[in-house]
């Protein structure tokens, strides 16, 4: 892509171009509570906690929690964070694609995280170190977004997919092609990771801005076209009218739809597992 050859002379100095959005997703709709044993219930627990797990990579100024109307009032005291309040719940896509559109405005050669809130894997011990080889491997190719896997057993994510050969020119980051994405895996599909060397999905993606909004383009043009009145529309309060009567229109569109397909060029770094500590053998 010719207007995606916006990679930097040092490909590795990325640190000022990066972005994270933290998405609700169908939470916001169930007010972002969730039970721990013993405790009362704690609200906003999986968006606060994803988006503590990123601020070390990413400054809190670059972080877009996104919620529906009715729900902003979850993310209160998040310093410096700020909230992209959806009028109303219309999926995934809109949810990720309208602060993509809102970054790519600001920062055209932005690179972009996509963390769900209640992702897979963003606990593990080297989630963190991961995520920043795959913002400098989209930073050398920045035409090719990358989903971040985790090996299993773990817990059931958005699906599962195939990792294929190593990516040419990226080698030493250890991105792999993507053979399949299963998107909604039925029982039987559930043992071929272990038995395959599949990965399960995070749902976690990180790509070039412009990349991930020509992909949603060509995937989810619906949504994409309906969210295009909101480019001339930068501030407020025009944009915060103009944004309700676009979600008046808004399609109810799944984000899998557009990155998680088969036909599309995507990459895959895993999460390596953290190894179990020997203990020390009992002196005589």
């Amino acid at each position: 892509m010719a207007d995606l050859a916006l990679a930097t002379a040092d490909p590795f100095a990325v640190t000022d171009r990066l972005w994270a959005i933290v998405t609700a997703g169908t939470a916001a709709r169930r007010g972002w509570s969730i039970r721990l044993p013993c405790r009362r219930p704690r609200a906003v627990a999986p968006l606060r906690a994803a988006v503590e797990r990123v601020v070390d990579l990413i400054p809190r100024r670059r972080l877009l929690a996104v919620l529906a109307r009715g729900d902003a009032h979850d993310a209160d005291g998040f310093a410096d964070v700020e909230r992209v309040i959806q009028p109303a719940y219309r999926g995934s896509a809109a949810e990720a694609f309208l602060p993509l559109s809102m970054i790519a405005r600001r920062d055209p050669s932005a690179i972009v995280v996509l963390l769900p809130g209640r992702g897979v894997g963003q606990d593990e011990e080297h989630f963190l170190a991961t995520l920043e080889q795959g913002t400098r491997a989209v930073a050398a190719r920045p035409d090719l977004p990358l989903a971040l896997g985790l090996a299993p057993p773990c817990p059931r994510g958005p699906g599962w997919l195939e990792p294929g050969a190593l990516v040419e020119g990226l080698e030493s980051f250890g991105v792999r092609t993507v053979r399949r994405f299963v998107r909604r895996p039925s029982p039987a599909d559930l043992a071929t990771p272990q038995a395959g060397g599949a990965l399960v999905n995070t749902g976690v993606v990180v790509g070039h801005a412009q990349a991930l909004l020509a992909l949603g383009r060509r995937r989810l043009p619906d949504v994409l076209e309906t969210l295009e009145p909101l480019q001339t529309a930068p501030g407020e309060p025009e944009e915060h009218v103009l944004r309700e009567a676009v979600y008046e229109g808004m399609p109810y569109a799944d984000l899998s739809h557009a990155l998680f397909v088969a036909d599309e060029p995507f990459g895959v770094l895993a999460i390596p597992r953290a190894r179990a500590r020997l203990k020390p053998a009992a002196s005589a």
